[in-house]
């Protein structure tokens, strides 16, 4: 337990390091660029991860997976080799193939993006940094939290630094990509030097087919939730302009920092369930219901808190980007909908056989974002896709929940996700009532608020009269105890 928080307070320190430069640079870039570069940046980013994602054939996945089960029979160095020297292959491959004969996808889907240079930009991006991915994955996997935060912290920090450097000098999305392209190059290199000194290069078919095997369920899952977040900003693109495209990324991007709180948590917790399924697999039975409920009310709270602020967030932003404030509750309280989400895949990510009622749940989601969005984006415009976005998350997670309790998995009760549901409400109308009354009424709503969140976890979701209150720490212990068991 002691290294599980050890774990987690260095990954939230280190991601959150990172987080605060890539927020202020947002901010930053949208005072340097007008909304339409902005958005054309936006769209660009999202279209480079989800490329990451195909032409690596997310094999990091893979790394993974089996780091415990080759470290347990001496064969990492040999099965890291493998996938990474195949991997080389297929991202020469991969990256020919898109800006070759599958160029014309591209020119027909992004018709408001220039292929030359943007759309190829992206894909020699994508095609080079799955290494870093690879080398990023080892370390969080092994727990090496010290190189982890040194590498991922140049990389990540490194990167926003060099860029906003360029857009200060040129003020050029052109040259903002081309810097880009060139870091992402500079640091796969130092990422195949590192990883050369723990690997042994080689062709073994077996364990490849074994990686691939794996990778090949986990790709529709990625792919699918990278395209997922590219269909709102494609619809808005199409239906509104590249301007609101701007304006929507920021607002979805301020929001997301519940999202990374999610998934700093889930990062530290993940090589402790993957190890402890690896050494008793036949009783692998993961006492994780006091961790997903605690998981759950921090989120909860946080996301309440920061929707509540929102108003004075307002006040470092320029006057042409107040209206990303709109989507900026609905990706909050999307982070809290993840992290559940995290919760159940966690379990259907363990084996191939689970893997494709993994893609179905995400699946779901991803269908019912593209059929909410293209409507609702009609009738509401950019707040129109945040609603979509965040309705299908929380459809996804009811898919998923249903799949793992009929396959063995966890139980997470009803209650949870309606909590984060109800908070939701509340804190957007709050939020809303901003605008119509005077700032001691504000105050004295919010804290009532607040008030009734605590003893509704205390009376209804955890049955137990101050068990928020008073103590909080026995979830910690519940937690301790799971862990250890």
């Amino acid at each position: 337990m002691k290294e599980f928080l050890k774990l987690s307070f260095s990954y939230s320190f280190v991601n959150l390091f990172q987080k605060i430069f890539d927020y202020f640079s947002l901010i930053y870039l949208s005072s340097l660029f007008t909304s339409n570069d902005y958005g054309l940046i936006s769209i660009t980013n999202i279209l480079i991860l989800s490329l990451t994602s195909i032409v690596s054939l997310s094999l990091e996945g893979a790394v993974t997976r089996y780091y415990y089960k080759y470290c347990s029979l001496g064969k990492i160095a040999e099965f890291m080799g493998s996938v990474l020297s195949y991997l080389l292959v297929i991202l020469l491959f991969m990256s020919l193939l898109l800006i070759g004969p599958l160029s014309f996808v591209f020119e027909y889907v992004f018709d408001g993006i220039q292929f030359n240079p943007y759309v190829i930009l992206a894909i020699l991006i994508s095609s080079i940094d799955p290494v870093n991915k690879v080398y990023f994955a080892y370390l969080q996997i092994k727990k090496d939290i010290k190189n982890y935060a040194i590498f991922y912290n140049l990389y990540c920090i490194g990167r926003i630094l060099v860029l906003l450097l360029i857009a200060v000098i040129f003020k050029s999305v052109e040259y903002y990509f081309y810097t880009y392209l060139i870091f992402v190059f500079i640091f796969s290199l130092v990422s195949i030097y590192r990883l050369d000194k723990v690997l042994k290069w080689n062709f073994n078919t077996t364990w490849f087919y074994e990686a691939i095997s794996y990778s090949i369920y986990y790709l529709p899952v990625i792919l699918i939730s990278r395209v997922n977040s590219l269909i709102d900003r494609t619809y808005v693109l199409n239906k509104i302009d590249i301007e609101n495209v701007g304006i929507y990324s920021l607002g979805s991007s301020i929001g997301q920092v519940v999202y990374l709180l999610a998934t700093v948590l889930n990062m530290a917790y993940v090589p402790f369930f993957i190890e402890s399924y690896e050494k008793d697999k036949s009783n692998f039975i993961p006492q994780t219901q006091a961790y997903s409920e605690l998981t759950v009310f921090i989120l909860n709270i946080f996301s309440l808190s920061v929707s509540i602020l929102l108003p004075i967030l307002g006040l470092f932003l320029s006057q042409d980007y107040h209206s990303s404030l709109k989507v900026v509750p609905y990706f909050l309280y999307n982070g809290v909908a993840i992290s559940l989400y995290f919760y159940f895949t966690n379990f259907l990510s363990l084996e191939k056989k689970l893997m494709k009622y993994k893609v179905l749940g995400v699946l779901v989601g991803a269908f019912i974002n593209i059929f909410l969005s293209y409507f609702l984006i009609d009738y509401l415009g950019i707040v129109g896709a945040a609603i979509g976005t965040i309705i299908s998350t929380y459809l996804s997670v009811l898919v998923l929940r249903n799949v793992c309790i009929k396959k063995g998995g966890f139980l997470l009760s009803y209650k949870f996700i309606l909590a984060s549901l109800v908070i939701m409400i509340a804190g957007l109308g709050i939020e809303y009532l901003y605008h119509f009354v005077e700032i001691h009424i504000y105050i004295t709503l919010s804290i009532l608020t607040f008030a009734i969140v605590l003893y509704s976890f205390d009376e209804y979701f955890f049955y137990k009269r101050g068990y928020v209150r008073n103590n909080l720490i026995n979830l910690f212990k519940n937690v301790k105890t799971n862990f250890n068991k």
